[in-house]
């Protein structure tokens, strides 16, 4: 305003105001370009710190993964070590597995051999004793009176329990029921499939036991698997030779070569040999060969 009222001329007026408006519009341009780079500035301000906060946010994320990454790492590790005692241990497992069924297979075969052993011997008697002849017939020993078949018990000894007869002139040796039964089965001891020769009467140890029908004890001793054992030859019944045996007694009350009748004590209920508990094993021989006891067994 000051240099307009100084102008002494409207021409000098007119320019002075010209360069006003000039001068004017300058400045505004300037000003309007400073705002504009300030909101730039303050844009990039705000760009830099989203940009320093994302990656200050992927350090954390970093440190965590590198964190993970060890954990999982030291996990792996522990992992491989674990593995590593699993196949040591595994192979141990193995190696004492197979010591249990070399032994297992070793004591099998040697069981083989005795039961095979005592059944060449009873084979060889059973010969001898067809070969002499005769023998006792059922029929006749009724007629006679030697056996009691009409009636339901038979007196196992005097004034003792009554025991059922078989047709065929035997008596159960001890008063217990049948369990296990003749033929094959899986052994519970040595853990294969073989051939059960006899059957087992659940019968308590110290149970007494008694002759199932009269002959000569052949064998009385220990005898492998059977434990102590006794077996009584009947001679020859109804045209062929029938021996009966007695296993795992605790305690056997007759003698080689001792005559015995039916009824008669032989030995006591126990857990001798190969067994899984107290029990009676019982056999029946026919020419030597085992067969089912429960065929002659009442």
């Amino acid at each position: 305003m000051v240099g307009l009222l100084e102008s002494k001329s409207l021409g000098d007026l007119q320019q002075r105001l010209q360069w006003d408006t000039t001068i004017f519009e300058l400045t505004t341009a300037k000003l309007n370009k400073l705002q504009a780079l300030e909101a730039q500035l303050a844009a990039a301000e705000q760009a830099q710190a989203a940009i320093e906060a994302q990656i200050a946010a992927d350090k954390a994320a970093s440190a965590q993964n590198v964190a993970k990454i060890a954990k999982l790492e030291a996990s792996a590790t522990q992992q491989e070590s674990d593995l590593s005692a699993l196949v040591a241990r595994n192979a141990e497992y193995q190696a004492q597995a197979q010591q249990a069924l070399d032994e297992d297979t070793a004591r099998y075969n040697e069981l083989m051999a005795e039961e095979q052993s005592i059944q060449a011997e009873l084979t060889r008697r059973a010969a001898a004793d067809l070969a002499r002849g005769g023998g006792r017939d059922i029929g006749a020993m009724v007629a006679a009176g030697t056996v009691w078949t009409d009636h339901a018990t038979y007196p196992l000894v005097a004034n003792g329990p009554q025991v059922a007869l078989s047709p065929q002139g035997f008596i159960r040796p001890v008063d217990a029921k049948p369990g296990s039964p003749f033929g094959r089965r899986f052994h519970p001891i040595l853990k294969i499939w073989r051939m059960h020769n006899g059957t087992d009467f659940g019968a308590t140890c110290g149970m007494p036991l008694y002759a199932a029908q009269s002959g000569t004890v052949v064998t009385a001793g220990r005898q492998g698997g059977f434990g102590n054992y006794v077996v009584v030859d009947h001679g020859v019944i109804g045209g062929a030779s029938l021996m009966t045996g007695y296993a795992h007694q605790s305690k056997i009350a007759v003698s080689v070569g001792q005559h015995v009748n039916a009824g008669q004590l032989i030995g006591y209920v126990g857990t001798t040999g190969l067994f899984t508990g107290c029990h009676l094993h019982l056999q029946v021989y026919k020419n030597g060969t085992p067969v089912d006891p429960l065929t002659y067994i009442p």
